[in-house]
């Protein structure tokens, strides 16, 4: 065999050996790529919002045939480790497609941190929640109105047990639909009092809730509408209540005094001059 044939045929071996290479990382990385993808995407669910049947909207079509939702439940949440209470989520399902509707993701999360306390929270779109206690068998129903719930919460101490909700009760924009594109409103249920509480803060839109470490304290992160509207677009101000949970009063967590003292400050010009 000549040197040029022993040189082509090593040749040919390192070119085959790299293309071998290449196709199984190739592989490798399409079959990672869809691990990863099915791990983040396999708890999210698709749900649709509330339709409800909107008289102010303009562009509603009264002989348009009506679509009907039926109850769809979500597998039981265990609350905590150490109670009995697990809380069963409530959506809703089109009979029929709707058209123009983009579904809304579901997700889930949890938080155990070092602090003397647990929390977790999900987020979607739900029209009710039903607490079961399998010690006495008991299941109540959250809500006695039409809403439409876009996350909930879940929190304990040593004193309390609550869940909070952000939740729209209006069809603001009249597009037919109560989901998260409404204003979404403070709703706190106190697992052992078995009382729902709603919180109405003007010109607010609650965002988030969070517990702040070492206090019996939740911040609700809400949005501040600004021209008063009620729209509430992203470049509008945050702002920061507290919810005492031993008392259930919200206040904010910034006073107002001291809010009109920063914003004198801020509204100052480059001079320095007020």
């Amino acid at each position: 065999m000549s040197k040029l044939n022993r040189y082509n045929q090593k040749l040919l071996a390192i070119i085959g050996t790299i293309v071998l290479i290449i196709g199984a990382g190739s592989i490798l990385l399409g079959l990672g790529i869809w691990l990863v993808d099915e791990f983040f995407d396999s708890p999210q669910r698709q749900e649709t919002g509330v339709l409800i049947q909107d008289p102010e909207n303009p562009n509603a079509d009264p002989e348009a045939p009506t679509v009907k939702q039926s109850l769809s439940f979500y597998d039981p949440v265990r609350l905590d480790t150490i109670g009995s209470y697990y809380l069963i989520a409530v959506g809703q399902k089109n009979q029929e497609p709707r058209d123009g509707r983009e579904n809304y993701k579901f997700g889930s999360g949890e938080l155990l941190n070092s602090f003397k306390g647990y929390f977790q929270y999900q987020i979607g779109l739900h029209n009710n929640f039903v607490i079961y206690n399998h010690q006495d068998e008991s299941r109540r129903k959250v809500f006695d109105q039409l809403v439409a719930v876009s996350q909930w919460a879940y929190y304990r101490n040593d004193s309390n047990k609550v869940l909070l909700f952000k939740a729209s009760t209006e069809d603001n924009n009249h597009d037919a639909v109560l989901d998260d594109l409404d204003h979404q409103k403070l709703f706190v249920y106190s697992i052992q009092n078995q009382k729902l509480k709603e919180f109405k803060i003007a010109h607010h839109q609650a965002i988030d809730f969070k517990p702040m470490e070492g206090s019996p304290l939740i911040a609700i992160e809400t949005r501040l509408d600004l021209n008063e509207n009620d729209i509430y677009k992203y470049e509008e101000p945050i702002e920061f209540y507290a919810l005492n949970l031993q008392t259930m009063a919200l206040t904010p967590l910034v006073s107002t005094e001291l809010k009109t003292e920063m914003q004198r400050i801020l509204d100052q010009d480059k001079t320095g001059r007020p």
